[in-house]
């Protein structure tokens, strides 16, 4: 794995940087978290880090059903948007951070009240 350091990065940057070059073994996704500079991996179990959290499993067995899910309501004239219990559910069930739900007003405008483990459709255009 590849990470790019400059003048401008601080210590624990580098340090993030040198963990992630050191890692030789097979491809891994890495994501920087802008929020708290922390660095999640996948794909690289058996590293030992103080400066990466490496996540286990298949990362994108549950997103790539969720889409789907989605696209095909989509198609059938549904949209899917966030409820009031999504952040939870994100945060607990799925460990995600939920940055959005408190910084973006355009997520909270369209919060529904809701389960997220219900069935979460609108349809487009009725009124």
């Amino acid at each position: 794995m590849s990470a790019v350091v400059d003048e401008r990065s601080n210590a624990e940057v580098i340090a993030i940087g040198s963990c992630l070059d050191a890692w030789k073994g097979r491809p891994a996704v890495a994501y920087h978290l802008l929020n708290d500079g922390g660095v999640l991996m996948n794909g690289a179990d058996g590293l030992e880090s103080k400066y990466v959290e490496v996540i286990g499993g298949d990362i994108a067995e549950n997103a790539l059903h969720q889409i789907e899910n989605r696209f095909k309501h989509l198609k059938d004239g549904h949209l899917e948007t966030n409820t009031t219990s999504d952040e939870k559910f994100f945060k607990n069930k799925a460990s995600l951070g939920v940055y959005a739900f408190s910084t973006s007003p355009l997520i909270n405008s369209f919060m529904r009240e809701g389960d997220p483990t219900a069935t979460n459709s609108e349809v487009i255009g009725d009124e």
